[in-house]
C-alpha cells in the first residue's frame, strides 16, 4: 500500500474493483468499490503515570507547565478547562464527559430515547463527588446524572494523558466519550481512519483506512432537519491545526470515533431546521470511545441491530492530547 493509506504498525490490505474498459458512464480505471482489512495494527503506547511530570497545586485549580504550553484541572467539575500556549487558551469550552449525540430521524422514527434519556441528563450536569493527587496523578470521581466516572490525567511534556474507568450501562447507549471546542481558526483537519466522509458502526463503506484531510465548515453539511452528522470510525489519530501549524493531535489506546462540527449535539437537536442553527465561532469536537450505529437498514424507522447497539467500555480508556507549535 501506498504511504497515505498506512500508518506505521500497521499493514492494510486493499481490494479494488476498477473499470476494465472506458463506457458511457465511467471511464476505464473508475473505481466500483475498495474493500479494506487491517491484518495487523499496534496500538499507540501511552505515557505511564510513574513517569508523569510534576503538578502545580492550588486551591481551586491544578495545572502543569512545558515550556510555552500550560494545562489547567478545575477540581469542582474535574475536568480539563484550559490548554494554553503563550498564555492564550486553545479550548473555547472544557473537556467534558459526553453521553448523548442529536438524535437522527431514525432515533426519532423509533423512539429508543425515552430509555436513553438519562444519558442527555448526564451530558449536560456534571460535578467532581471527590478529587486527589497522588504522585503527581489528578483523579477525580465525576457525578454525570446517576453515573459516577473516575476520570485520572497526568502530564509528559506538553501532553495530558487521561484515563477513563469504563463505567457501567444496564442498557444500550447514544455514545461515551469526551467533547470540547476550539476556536474555528483550528480549522484544518487530519485524520488516519475510514476513508469516508461520514460513517458509523453500521454504515462502514469499504471500511479502508488512510489519512484524510478536510476543512469541517466546507467539507461537510448538516442535513435539512439537523442531527447527528459527521462522525467518522476506526481512527488512529487525529490532528487540528491553524494556518501556522499549531493546533493538538489526539490519540488513545485504541481506535476511536470522532467528529468535528460548528455545533454541539445540543445546538443540532434544538434546531428544527437548518436556518435555526446558530452562528458561533466554535469547532466542537467528539472523541468517543464508541457510539450506536444509525439503523434505518430498510426504511427510516428500522431500529439499530443488537450488534450496532453500544453499551459503554469494557476496559480502561485513554486519551492522549497533545499541544504543539
Amino acid at each position: 500500500p501506498d504511504e497515505r493509506s498506512c500508518m506505521e504498525g500497521e499493514l492494510q490490505l486493499i481490494v479494488s474493483v476498477v473499470q476494465k474498459h472506458d463506457t458511457p458512464w465511467a471511464k476505464k480505471g473508475h473505481v466500483i468499490v475498495r474493500v479494506g482489512q487491517v491484518l495487523c495494527y499496534e496500538y499507540t503506547e501511552m505515557v505511564s503515570p510513574g513517569a508523569a511530570d510534576a503538578l502545580i497545586e492550588g486551591d481551586m485549580h491544578t495545572g502543569h507547565r512545558s515550556g510555552n504550553f500550560s494545562f489547567l484541572i478545575d477540581h469542582h467539575h474535574g475536568e480539563i478547562v484550559a490548554i494554553q500556549h503563550k498564555m492564550r487558551n486553545i479550548l473555547q469550552s472544557a473537556v467534558k464527559l459526553e453521553f448523548w449525540r442529536a438524535p437522527t430521524d431514525n432515533d426519532i422514527g423509533v423512539n429508543p430515547l425515552l430509555p436513553a434519556m438519562e444519558c442527555k441528563l448526564a451530558s449536560l450536569y456534571q460535578v467532581a463527588e471527590y478529587f486527589n493527587r497522588e504522585n503527581n496523578v489528578f483523579s477525580a470521581g465525576i457525578r454525570c446524572g446517576s453515573t459516577l466516572v473516575k476520570v485520572s490525567y497526568w502530564f509528559s511534556g506538553n501532553k495530558v494523558i487521561m484515563k477513563i474507568e469504563p463505567p457501567r450501562f444496564s442498557s444500550p447507549i447514544p455514545c461515551f466519550g469526551i467533547t470540547f471546542s476550539v476556536d474555528s481558526r483550528y480549522r484544518n483537519v487530519a485524520y488516519y481512519g475510514n476513508e469516508m466522509m461520514e460513517s458509523y458502526q453500521d454504515r462502514k463503506g469499504g471500511n479502508v483506512l488512510r489519512y484524510v484531510e478536510f476543512n469541517p465548515y466546507e467539507d461537510q453539511k448538516s442535513y435539512l432537519h439537523p442531527q447527528e452528522y459527521g462522525n467518522r470510525i476506526e481512527v488512529r489519530s487525529l490532528t487540528l491545526t491553524d494556518n501556522h501549524d499549531q493546533g493538538l493531535k489526539i490519540r488513545s489506546n485504541r481506535s476511536f470515533e470522532c467528529s468535528l462540527l460548528p455545533y454541539s449535539c445540543h445546538e443540532l437537536e434544538q434546531a428544527r431546521y437548518i436556518h435555526e442553527l446558530p452562528e458561533t465561532g466554535k469547532l466542537h469536537v467528539r472523541i468517543l470511545e464508541g457510539q450506536s450505529g444509525v439503523g434505518g437498514d430498510d426504511s427510516w424507522g428500522a431500529p439499530v441491530h443488537e450488534a450496532y447497539q453500544y453499551h459503554g467500555p469494557e476496559t480502561d480508556w485513554m486519551v492522549e492530547i497533545e499541544a504543539f507549535e
